[in-house]
Protein backbone atom coordinates (compact mmCIF):
# COMPACT_ATOMS: atom_id res chain seq x y z
CA UNK A 1 0.00 0.00 0.00
CA UNK A 2 1.32 3.71 -0.87
CA UNK A 3 0.89 5.88 1.85
CA UNK A 4 1.33 9.87 1.82
CA UNK A 5 4.66 9.70 3.07
CA UNK A 6 5.75 6.43 0.43
CA UNK A 7 4.69 8.79 -2.14
CA UNK A 8 6.12 11.74 -1.44
CA UNK A 9 9.42 9.66 -2.11
CA UNK A 10 8.46 8.47 -5.13
CA UNK A 11 6.94 11.68 -7.29
CA UNK A 12 7.08 15.00 -7.62
CA UNK A 13 3.07 16.21 -7.51
CA UNK A 14 2.20 19.39 -8.80
CA UNK A 15 -1.52 19.36 -7.92
CA UNK A 16 -4.61 17.51 -7.95
CA UNK A 17 -6.88 17.53 -11.08
CA UNK A 18 -10.88 15.98 -11.03
CA UNK A 19 -11.63 13.01 -13.15
CA UNK A 20 -14.26 15.33 -15.08
CA UNK A 21 -11.11 17.11 -15.84
CA UNK A 22 -9.03 14.66 -17.29
CA UNK A 23 -11.67 11.02 -18.35
CA UNK A 24 -13.46 12.88 -21.08
CA UNK A 25 -9.88 14.48 -22.59
CA UNK A 26 -8.46 11.35 -23.29
CA UNK A 27 -7.58 10.26 -26.85
CA UNK A 28 -8.69 6.45 -27.77
CA UNK A 29 -6.37 4.21 -30.35
CA UNK A 30 -2.77 3.11 -30.57
CA UNK A 31 -0.63 4.92 -28.59
CA UNK A 32 2.27 3.63 -30.70
CA UNK A 33 0.51 5.40 -33.61
CA UNK A 34 -1.21 8.54 -31.94
CA UNK A 35 3.06 9.06 -30.27
CA UNK A 36 4.02 9.50 -33.90
CA UNK A 37 1.58 11.94 -34.30
CA UNK A 38 2.08 14.05 -31.29
CA UNK A 39 4.01 16.83 -32.60
CA UNK A 40 1.35 18.08 -35.44
CA UNK A 41 -2.00 17.09 -33.39
CA UNK A 42 -2.50 19.72 -30.49
CA UNK A 43 -5.44 17.33 -28.93
CA UNK A 44 -3.41 14.73 -28.21
CA UNK A 45 -2.15 16.86 -25.51
CA UNK A 46 -3.60 19.06 -22.37
CA UNK A 47 -2.25 21.50 -20.21
CA UNK A 48 -2.56 20.72 -16.22
CA UNK A 49 -1.15 23.63 -14.00
CA UNK A 50 1.20 24.62 -16.67
CA UNK A 51 2.39 21.12 -17.77
CA UNK A 52 1.89 19.54 -21.16
CA UNK A 53 0.58 16.10 -20.84
CA UNK A 54 -0.05 13.60 -23.87
CA UNK A 55 -3.44 12.62 -22.84
CA UNK A 56 -3.01 9.19 -24.78
CA UNK A 57 -1.33 6.78 -22.30
CA UNK A 58 -3.09 3.10 -22.46
CA UNK A 59 -3.60 3.58 -18.81
CA UNK A 60 -5.37 7.07 -19.05
CA UNK A 61 -7.75 4.73 -22.10
CA UNK A 62 -8.55 2.32 -19.42
CA UNK A 63 -9.53 4.20 -17.16
CA UNK A 64 -11.51 6.33 -19.55
CA UNK A 65 -12.72 3.49 -20.48
CA UNK A 66 -13.14 0.68 -18.35
CA UNK A 67 -13.70 2.44 -15.28
CA UNK A 68 -11.31 4.04 -11.93
CA UNK A 69 -12.42 0.88 -9.83
CA UNK A 70 -10.48 -1.78 -8.35
CA UNK A 71 -12.16 -4.85 -10.17
CA UNK A 72 -11.09 -6.96 -6.84
CA UNK A 73 -11.81 -4.91 -4.26
CA UNK A 74 -13.94 -2.16 -5.73
CA UNK A 75 -11.81 0.96 -4.09
CA UNK A 76 -12.41 3.78 -6.78
CA UNK A 77 -10.19 6.27 -7.83
CA UNK A 78 -11.02 9.88 -6.72
CA UNK A 79 -8.64 12.01 -8.51
CA UNK A 80 -5.80 12.35 -10.79
CA UNK A 81 -2.34 14.00 -9.32
CA UNK A 82 -0.23 15.82 -11.70
CA UNK A 83 3.28 14.05 -10.64
CA UNK A 84 6.60 13.34 -11.76
CA UNK A 85 9.96 10.78 -10.79
CA UNK A 86 12.25 12.83 -9.10
CA UNK A 87 14.83 11.32 -10.65
CA UNK A 88 13.32 12.43 -13.85
CA UNK A 89 15.80 15.40 -15.46
CA UNK A 90 13.10 16.73 -17.74
CA UNK A 91 9.53 17.79 -16.65
CA UNK A 92 7.81 15.21 -18.22
CA UNK A 93 4.51 15.42 -15.88
CA UNK A 94 2.05 12.56 -15.83
CA UNK A 95 -1.19 12.14 -14.69
CA UNK A 96 -1.55 9.20 -11.85
CA UNK A 97 -4.85 8.01 -10.49
CA UNK A 98 -5.46 7.89 -7.37
CA UNK A 99 -8.01 6.29 -4.34
CA UNK A 100 -8.90 7.19 -0.95
CA UNK A 101 -9.20 4.22 1.51
CA UNK A 102 -11.05 4.40 4.69
CA UNK A 103 -7.85 5.41 6.98
CA UNK A 104 -7.40 8.64 4.55
CA UNK A 105 -4.71 6.93 3.01
CA UNK A 106 -4.04 8.09 -0.90
CA UNK A 107 -4.03 4.15 -3.05
CA UNK A 108 -2.18 4.68 -6.25
CA UNK A 109 -4.80 2.82 -9.06
CA UNK A 110 -2.73 0.92 -11.96
CA UNK A 111 -3.38 -1.22 -15.12
CA UNK A 112 -3.44 -4.65 -14.58
CA UNK A 113 -2.78 -7.26 -17.17
CA UNK A 114 -5.04 -9.77 -16.74
CA UNK A 115 -3.06 -12.26 -19.23
CA UNK A 116 0.24 -11.31 -17.55
CA UNK A 117 2.78 -10.07 -19.67
CA UNK A 118 5.27 -12.93 -18.07
CA UNK A 119 2.91 -15.04 -19.87
CA UNK A 120 2.69 -13.82 -23.17
CA UNK A 121 -0.12 -11.06 -22.02
CA UNK A 122 -0.45 -7.98 -24.33
CA UNK A 123 -0.66 -4.72 -23.71
CA UNK A 124 -3.94 -3.76 -25.17
CA UNK A 125 -7.10 -2.82 -23.55
CA UNK A 126 -8.92 -6.02 -23.95
CA UNK A 127 -6.48 -7.66 -21.65
CA UNK A 128 -6.01 -4.79 -19.23
CA UNK A 129 -8.25 -3.77 -15.80
CA UNK A 130 -7.91 -1.18 -13.24
CA UNK A 131 -6.61 -2.43 -10.73
CA UNK A 132 -5.43 -0.92 -7.20
CA UNK A 133 -1.50 -1.30 -6.30
CA UNK A 134 -2.32 -3.68 -3.03
CA UNK A 135 -4.24 -5.70 -5.04
CA UNK A 136 -2.25 -5.38 -8.53
CA UNK A 137 0.71 -6.68 -5.83
CA UNK A 138 -1.44 -9.79 -4.41
CA UNK A 139 -2.03 -11.09 -7.76
CA UNK A 140 1.57 -10.67 -8.83
CA UNK A 141 1.73 -12.21 -12.31
CA UNK A 142 -1.24 -14.81 -11.84
CA UNK A 143 -4.02 -15.60 -14.42
CA UNK A 144 -7.22 -15.48 -12.04
CA UNK A 145 -10.51 -16.78 -13.07
CA UNK A 146 -13.08 -14.45 -12.09
CA UNK A 147 -11.55 -10.79 -13.52
CA UNK A 148 -12.91 -7.84 -14.20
Amino acid sequence: MITESDKKQRYVRVGIVPLGDVLPFVVLGDPRILRREFKTNPKLQKEYFGQMVKMYSIRYQLFATKGVKCVKCGIEGKYFALEKHPSDKKDTYHLNLYAVNEKGEEILMTKDHIIPRAKRGTTCLRNLQTMCSPCNGKKSNKIEKNHG
